[in-house]
């Protein structure tokens, strides 16, 4: 922070670069750090500053006879209250680990002149980890769009004794119909609630998820509304305070750890295990007897103990379903659910994604279905900045890159190379280049993303997010000097006197003819592929290169092919906890809405009743019809309850490396720890399962129409033979998940 030597003007704006205090009150600064004011008046180095509030007690404020060392014309890079991400990990030799996306709260800075100063933060309870205080160099931290309030506060000053980034549960429901945060629900302090000035001032609480969405939440509210202490509900482990004695004599000792199984206030009603699973008893516990256990994963070998565990939370949540309050399960698992497989009160879950419910689902490869609205995005993607879109686990994404790596390192070299929708990282641009592509012309739609791929190639390192092996050596940056539509040129040196190899970056469709693309094309790769083939408009993107001639005779594409695979499904069978993740996506139900399209993950193929066909088929080397109309015919391979359709997306690079989605959610591939970015799909059409035999015939009429900015898909399922057969079911959707 600069500080002003010289006389400052009536009216300069200048900021606070250290805590003030009054004669008044010198206990308690009046101005801090950082705050923003206004000189009134400059007289031999001395100046008058007029402050938009006190600390004390929110009203306007003049200091008089300030040293023009007290104040800076910059606005401090970070001020004590502020909130900021972290942008890399940091970890501990006491094994603490703050990960990248975490969040803090800035204490206080260094009195340094370093260009990049050291903060002191407190890093947000994260997991099991409690909140602690450390040092980060600010180049390693951002502020965070959202703060608590425009005024600078003292995170260890706010009302009731709490500090910011305390962990804190909910004394009571908030809200009503519906409820908004359950009581029981755990979030953390952020800072002083509003309004200012009110003397019972609140405090600023952000939930983890609220029961409606499960999406995090901002609530001010009065001190009487939280507490440090976990919360006595319903399906909690809870811990005797005290023993107790029955009326046949029996007496349980201090420390016994049970089930809340009533939390009505005054009726607290627990289940203890006395002498072994056969002498389960429940009874009315004595007021102040009882605290919150804090739960434990459960481990190899207490595979039994777990069952039993999720057995006691469906029994409440079915309860609680039957009884017309499903939502009440969403606080119930949210409480209980992330303990028992180790993310302790599953706070700061919400700070790295967006989908608590997909961490459970992920760590434990357990089948999750999410309802996806059914007139989907475009084939552009041109609003997946606005969702859950990450080109980070795209490039992490082992069973999709390596089948692509293994074509284009067979087939790029000497090639003149298209990349359609080349995305951030550039990565299939960079792989060409690096397996001997004589040039590459890269097109992406989204600014973003082209952005960031032109930072890519001008810093060349993996810190980008560029994974290693596509990161170019000897690789300059030159400037754009074309159409309207290039954005970057790069040159590559070649080797020995062979010519420099080119790469061109252009912003736009490839359908966009303004571009300037160079044609003559004899590779051409994109990853344009949704869940589906047909749903990010690969189709139409690469009709329209063809039809312009752009693409020489002996052009190879990558992929060579893509279809979407459809096959009929029996009832799904889940596990003890895939029911319980399934109420936790969706508000506390356990049915699956008919005739809805779900994105699945870890679908397996056992669910099948026959071998999949394909919906639609994308031949990008041959040529690709529009609009395709198909009869599938099945023949059930068991007895079974048919119920719906799953389909799901299966790549052709080259005749000889593949990418089969279901067989990757289904751990059937050669390497099984491998997943899919991509998702696939799931249709319950009936709500009554229809009774097959095995040999029963089931005919799908499918329609798919790729002419438009959203593919649009129909589907209408038949039964019986050809002579007797019905229709039993009709959907259809538009676009991608």
């Amino acid at each position: 922070m600069t500080a002003l030597v010289a006389d400052l003007a009536e009216g300069t704006k200048v900021f606070a670069a250290t805590d003030l205090k009054t004669r008044s009150d010198n206990t308690v600064p009046a101005v801090r750090f950082g705050d923003p004011g206004v000189v009134q008046k400059s007289v031999n180095g001395r100046i008058n500053v007029a402050w938009e509030r006190s600390h004390h007690n929110g009203a306007a404020l003049v200091l008089s006879g300030l040293s023009q060392d007290m104040v800076s014309l910059e606005a401090p890079p970070f001020v004590r209250g502020q909130w900021v991400r972290f942008e890399k990990d940091v970890r501990f030799r006491s094994n603490r680990r703050v990960q990248k996306g975490c969040h803090a709260i800035v204490l206080d800075l260094l009195q340094d002149s370093d260009s990049c100063p050291t903060v002191l933060v407190r890093a947000a309870p994260f997991h099991q980890q409690a909140a602690f205080d450390f040092c980060v160099s600010a180049c390693d931290i951002r502020p965070l769009a959202f703060q608590v309030g425009q005024e600078i506060f003292s995170p260890d000053e706010l009302p009731g004794g709490f500090h910011a980034a305390d962990l804190v549960y909910a004394t009571q429901d908030l809200g009503s119909n519906p409820v908004l945060v359950g009581r029981g629900d755990v979030g953390i302090v952020l800072g002083p609630g509003r309004p200012a000035g009110d003397p019972d001032r609140p405090i600023m609480i952000r939930f983890e998820a609220s029961r409606e969405k499960g999406h995090p939440v901002m609530i001010s509210l009065p001190v009487a509304s939280i507490s440090r202490e976990p919360v006595l509900c319903t399906g909690r482990r809870v811990q005797l305070n005290t023993a107790v004695r029955f009326p046949n004599g029996q007496t349980v000792e201090m420390g016994k750890v049970g089930t809340l199984i009533d939390d009505i206030e005054n009726s607290i009603q627990v289940s203890l295990d006395i002498n072994g699973k056969a002498d389960l008893r429940a009874f009315k516990a004595p007021m102040g007897s009882l605290t919150v256990f804090h739960e434990q994963p459960y481990g190899a070998g207490q595979e039994e103990e777990l069952s039993e565990r999720l057995a006691e939370l469906e029994f409440f949540a079915d309860a609680n379903e039957r009884s017309g309050n499903a939502t009440k399960t969403m606080s119930l698992l949210q409480q209980n659910l992330f303990a028992v497989h180790g993310y302790g009160s599953g706070v700061g879950i919400s700070f790295l994604v967006s989908d608590r419910v997909s961490v459970l689902a992920n760590s434990l490869r357990c089948l999750i279905l999410r309802k996806q609205v059914m007139d989907g995005f475009d084939g552009t993607l041109a609003n997946e900045s606005n969702n859950a879109f990450s080109h980070d686990a795209l490039a992490n994404d082992t069973s999709r890159n390596r089948p692509y790596i293994s074509a284009i390192e067979k087939y790029a070299h000497g090639r003149r190379v298209l990349d359609i929708g080349t995305g951030p990282f550039a990565l299939w641009a960079r792989l060409s280049l690096k397996n001997g592509a004589e040039s590459v012309d890269a097109v992406e739609a989204n600014i973003k993303s082209i952005k960031l791929a032109i930072d890519g190639f001008q810093a060349e390192t993996s810190s980008n997010g560029v994974p290693e092996w596509a990161l170019l050596n000897d690789a300059a940056v030159c400037e754009a000097d074309g159409p309207d539509g290039l954005q970057m040129k790069l040159e590559v040196a070649g080797h020995s006197d062979a010519p420099p190899q080119e790469l061109f970056l252009y912003h736009g469709l490839s359908s966009d003819a303004t571009l300037g693309l160079r044609g003559g094309y004899t590779m051409l790769v994109h990853e344009i592929l949704g869940d589906f083939a047909g749903t990010e408009g690969a189709a139409a993107a690469v009709n329209d290169i063809r039809s312009r001639g752009l693409l020489a005779p002996d052009c190879v594409c990558v992929p060579r092919k893509s279809s979407t695979l459809l096959a009929p499904t029996s009832v799904l069978e889940p596990s003890l906890m895939e029911k319980l993740l399934h109420r936790l996506a969706h508000a506390g139900t356990s049915n699956i809405q008919p005739l809805v399209r779900h994105g699945a993950r870890y679908f397996h193929k056992k669910f099948l009743l026959a071998e999949p066909q394909p919906l639609e088929i994308l031949d990008f080397q041959g040529g690709i019809d529009l609009v395709q109309n198909r009869t599938l015919e099945f023949r059930t391979e068991r007895d079974g309850a048919f119920d719906g359709v799953h389909m799901h997306l299966f790549v052709d690079l080259d005749g000889e490396e593949f990418i089969d989605t279901l067989a990757i959610h289904s751990r059937v591939t050669d390497n099984p720890q491998e997943d899919s970015t991509w998702s696939t799909t799931y249709i319950k059409l009936v709500e009554m399962p229809i009774i097959l035999p095995a040999g029963s015939r089931i005919v799908v009429r499918c329609r798919a129409n790729l002419e438009g900015a959203l593919a649009h898909y129909a589907l209408e399922v038949l039964i019986g033979e050809a002579s007797s057969e019905s229709v039993v079911a009709s959907c259809e959707w538009k676009g991608g998940a």
